[in-house]
Order: C-alpha cells, then sequence, then structure tokens
C-alpha cells in the first residue's frame, strides 16, 4: 500500500511541476506556456500581455549620427573637342 502512495505522490507532484504556467516578461516558447491573458512575443520570447502594444525588446542606439565631409564643387565643365568632317565620299569603281 505505501508504494502505491508513493507512486500517486510521485505522479501528482509531476503533474503539477509540468503544469505551471510563466506569468508576464517571463521566458516561454509558445503561447500556452504562459498563463491566462498573455503572449508569447517573439522578439524576446516573454510572455506579454499584448505583443503589439507592448514591446518586450527596447531599442538601444549605437552611435551618434555626425554630419557629413563637406561638399566640394564639381570639376569645371569642358567643351568637347570640334566636330570635323570624316574622310570624303567617293563612287565605288564601275564593273
Amino acid at each position: 500500500m505505501n508504494v502505491w502512495k508513493l507512486i500517486l505522490t510521485l505522479l501528482v507532484g509531476l503533474a503539477l511541476v509540468s503544469s505551471c504556467k510563466q506569468s508576464e516578461g517571463e521566458r516561454c516558447e509558445w503561447d500556452n506556456d504562459c498563463q491566462s491573458g498573455l503572449e508569447c512575443c517573439s522578439g524576446g520570447n516573454t510572455c506579454q500581455v499584448s505583443c503589439t502594444t507592448q514591446s518586450d525588446a527596447s531599442v538601444q542606439y549605437d552611435a551618434a549620427t555626425q554630419n557629413d565631409a563637406a561638399a566640394q564643387n564639381d570639376a569645371e565643365v569642358q567643351n568637347d573637342a570640334e566636330v570635323t568632317q570624316d574622310a570624303s565620299v567617293t563612287q565605288d569603281a564601275s564593273p
């Protein structure tokens, strides 16, 4: 009889441990890992009230913006070479 009580106690304890749900901000992999009313947000794999209204990862700026280098003027535009006529056109030799 004592063996059955031990087995039953272990099974009940295992069921209680495996059915624990994560609360807000705790790690999750699926929506059913979270307590009722919470979603598992994929950005940080945490349980949140809503993944669209609360971000689960904060934006961090990694560098300050700087001004570009000073703009320089373009090079001076030069005229093309003068257009000249190609060699003169002559008639082909007669047959």
